[in-house]
């Protein structure tokens, strides 16, 4: 495998576990309105299928109504 597919790959995990990062913490942030916290749960649980089936967090998502 070439140095610039790992790169990829790797700047991609990078950039899921981040979003999924964040959408932990729009679903933990006080204030937050209805719609947003709503709605990151499901895309959370959208993102969790992506970083489960890369393998990069094994976790479970009910602290986050997921």
């Amino acid at each position: 495998m070439s140095q610039k597919v790992v790169a990829a790959e790797v700047d991609l995990e990078r950039k899921v576990l981040q979003v999924y990062g964040l959408l932990k913490e729009l679903i933990r942030e006080p204030g937050a309105p209805p719609c947003v916290t709503c709605n990151s749960r499901k895309a959370l649980a959208a993102v969790w299928q992506i970083v489960n089936d890369l393998d990069l967090v094994h976790e479970e998502l009910f602290e986050y109504g997921v």
